[in-house]
């Protein structure tokens, strides 16, 4: 299927064989590309030639993961997952034939290319965007592995010791990844970096998680999944349950807003830092006067917004507002 599609050769594509590694930044390419963006981007031409080359690839993964075939999607991009060896030799093959084949070894010279065959220190050289849906459907497939080996009832197999056996691959491919763009002195677009952090958070390693994530929000701030992961980390009331001591709860709730000011003061500040804000105020039941007057700000600038209409009815209720609550939630029961 990916040989399936005749290669354009239009004048238009005439610069699709440029060597990537050849390709220098200006200013005027860099300001002209980032006009176009609602956000500055931070992929290079030579990332932004690696997507063009391979488009035709990410559109036949996109199609295998959108269809939940994660490992048809990851094999696109990483074929190494693909099944490994040779076809069994059969006994009408010549004795001398295969003597002959096993010691001739052609004298073959490896060049980079841009089809994900070529690995570079255990990373392979494609794209961030293609490594990342390549690994991302590589982490979706070992959770599903997961879930398939745990129980539905409660049994011998739900001993809590299954775990996703994708992390460790993952994270060594992330890994080489990050070291090649220290080498070149690239900086990623966020997304790998946050799938990294999912990884530390499956390992139990919360605070080296909470950096990553942080590094992936400073590099693209609008992914909500690295704010709600980084939320995830923050300490909570969850675990106390009914019978915790009042000083207990209270001190949890102290430690969890020292916490969120913490993070606030490490990511950019821009419209999801104070959406972020008022989501996780509400969820650590803080109901101040400044976070209801945060929640009325981005009421009035997203006026239609259920969700933040929701988290303006929550705050209210957490406050014992009831008549607040009751009138904020009128519009959406309405909906």
């Amino acid at each position: 299927m990916l040989n399936s599609l005749a290669h354009n050769n239009n004048a238009d594509d005439d610069d699709s064989d440029t060597d990537v590694d050849s390709l220098v930044t200006t200013p005027e390419t860099e300001s002209a590309h980032a006009k176009t963006h609602f956000h500055q981007s931070t992929s290079t031409p030579r990332e932004r030639q690696l997507e063009k080359l391979e488009r035709h690839k990410y559109l036949l993964a996109k199609t295998y993961f959108d269809c939940r075939e994660y490992d048809r999607c990851a094999a696109v991009f990483l074929p190494a997952m693909l099944p490994k060896g040779q076809i069994a030799e059969t006994n009408s093959t010549p004795k001398a034939k295969r003597q002959t084949s096993s010691n001739k070894r052609p004298n073959v010279k490896t060049k980079p290319s841009l089809d994900g065959t070529s690995v570079s220190r255990g990373c392979p050289e494609i794209s961030e965007k293609a490594l990342f849906l390549a690994l991302y459907a590589k982490y979706m497939s070992g959770e599903k592995r997961k879930d398939e080996d745990s129980e539905m009832i409660l049994g011998p197999a739900d001993n809590g010791l299954n775990v996703n056996r994708e992390l460790v691959s993952i994270g060594r491919i992330l890994q080489a990844r990050f070291g090649l763009q220290e080498e070149r002195s690239e900086k990623g677009q966020g997304w790998l970096e946050y799938l990294y952090g999912i990884v530390l958070i499956k390992g139990k390693d919360d605070e080296e998680a909470k950096r990553w994530l942080l590094k992936s929000l400073a590099l693209y701030p609008f992914n909500w999944s690295a704010w709600l992961e980084l939320g995830s980390l923050i300490s909570s009331t969850d675990g106390v349950g009914i019978f915790g001591s009042p000083r207990r709860i209270t001190r949890l709730l102290i430690l969890s807003r020292l916490q969120l000011q913490s993070v606030l003061t490490k990511v950019p500040s821009t419209i999801m830092s104070l959406i972020f804000l008022v989501y996780e105020n509400q969820e650590l039941f803080q109901t101040h006067d400044f976070i209801l007057q945060e929640a009325r700000k981005l009421k009035a600038l997203f006026p239609t917004s259920s969700f933040i209409k929701c988290q303006k009815a929550l705050l209210y209720y957490h406050a014992k507002g009831r008549l607040m609550c009751a009138a904020s939630q009128s519009p959406l029961t309405t909906q």
